[in-house]
């Protein structure tokens, strides 16, 4: 179950990097950002399963409870990733989003200017 959710932690890490908020295509960021959500708020149920069967595991004695609480632990930094991308990337759509508003105002201004 770890080395699967790991497996796509670094899937959807790595297609996110290549995020860039686009001031021409708003939509499509909009909905890629949005996407991104979801598919985080899916995994946050993989992540609480996952800290279930660890407290499973450590209630019912384990040999391995050391290594597998060490496990754990690297997902939890993982995710801690994730979430700190997804605000990094918020940030920058919001930051996108307000130069569109800024150039449709200036469109805006010029269009009164040639009038």
């Amino acid at each position: 179950t770890c080395n699967d959710f790991i497996s796509w932690m670094n899937d959807v890490e790595s297609g996110f990097k290549t995020f860039v908020p686009n001031v021409n295509k708003m939509e499509a960021t909009q909905r890629k950002y949005e996407n991104f959500l979801t598919e985080l708020a899916a995994g946050k149920g993989r992540l609480d399963e996952i800290d279930r069967l660890v407290g499973n595991f450590i209630e019912s004695g384990h040999s391995k409870d050391r290594e597998i609480q060490a496990e754990q632990q690297m997902v939890h930094e993982r995710w801690d990733i994730m979430l700190a991308l997804k605000e990094q990337k918020g940030k920058e759509l919001i930051g996108t989003a307000d130069v569109q508003s800024f150039l449709q105002k200036c469109q805006d201004t010029t269009a009164l200017l040639q009038d």
